[in-house]
């Protein structure tokens, strides 16, 4: 079933990749568990995505090996998908030596988080950012500086980044194919009159502006929020009792096909759940969705010109 989702999407979307400079597509790359696949001595089903922030749709999928992770699952998701000229963004966990080279011959650009899991890298990163912010206040912008602020919900955020080029006092520069860039990223939250800050570390193959790395760890986390969240509370994919291996990891594909179709349908506004309650109750609707999925075009049909199932 991957295999065919795969040649749809391929199908589907010829000019989703390759892209020129001034259409770089930032492919958020990030893992799900299905919590209730877990069985008796077993482990759950753990899903690795590739999220197309332009198409607005999971390019592919990848299960994790029971006897392995992430960490292996990531490249092996890298065979199956096209990412010529896109922008890897990835957490901590892929930010390894083996996932940069992958990158790096799918001819692709990487973004990826720097933690405690390479501690040489982040300790090394730490120090040029301290010693730039001791001889430049953080409070005075720069060239390689910049800033955003977002505010709603009872909300306020302020994000900003600092672009370091000069890689010559990481000792594991030589380490990382490609490397180009680091950068810090702050984000101050402030909800409900409570305030919290965070950094994070990144590294990135691509020459970019602060503006551009700020822009893209923002994007990352659209994994998060249009893929994960939107698996969990419009279909309910926690709540799934299937502990069958195969049989989770097939609904797993269904359920993001279907994803993908609704995430197509841009002429009807509405929740994803709404749409879910449409396609069953509106045959038009259902076949309008069918239509293009099975044939890559538009049906043209009007829901309201069908009957209710």
């Amino acid at each position: 079933m991957l295999n065919s989702y795969i040649r749809w999407i391929k199908s589907y979307f010829p000019m989703a990749l390759p892209l020129g400079e001034s259409q770089t597509d930032i492919v958020p790359i990030d893992g799900k568990t299905i919590r209730v696949s877990r069985g008796k001595g077993k482990r759950a089903v753990h899903m690795v995505s590739a999220w197309s922030s332009r198409l607005r749709l999971v390019l592919g999928q990848k299960k994790v090996d029971t006897k392995s992770n992430e960490i292996t699952a990531v490249p092996e998701l890298f065979e199956i998908i096209d990412l010529k000229g896109a922008l890897i963004t990835a957490d901590a966990i892929s930010c390894q030596k083996s996932i940069a080279a992958k990158c790096i011959e799918k001819e692709a650009d990487y973004l990826l988080a720097v933690k405690g899991n390479q501690e040489t890298l982040q300790n090394d990163i730490q120090a040029v950012v301290e010693s730039h912010w001791e001889q430049n206040p953080v409070d005075q912008p720069c060239d390689n500086f910049a800033e955003q602020r977002n505010t709603g919900h009872g909300r306020h955020e302020y994000r900003c980044c600092w672009v370091f080029n000069d890689l010559t006092l990481l000792s594991t520069l030589t380490e990382w194919e490609g490397l180009k860039q680091f950068g810090v990223v702050q984000a101050d939250r402030t909800i409900d009159g409570k305030a919290t800050t965070a950094l994070r570390l990144y590294i990135t193959s691509k020459a970019m502006t602060a503006e551009e790395m700020l822009t893209a760890t923002r994007i990352h986390w659209e994994v998060e929020n249009n893929v994960h969240w939107m698996l969990d509370i419009a279909f309910n994919e926690d709540a799934c009792l299937t502990q069958d291996k195969n049989a989770s990891e097939n609904l797993s594909v269904l359920r993001r096909i279907c994803l993908n179709i609704f995430n197509m349908d841009t002429a009807n506004k509405g929740s994803m759940k709404r749409k879910r309650k449409r396609a069953g109750w509106n045959n038009g609707y259902l076949a309008g969705l069918l239509n293009r999925y099975i044939f890559g075009e538009d049906s043209g049909s009007n829901a309201n010109d069908y009957p209710r199932a």
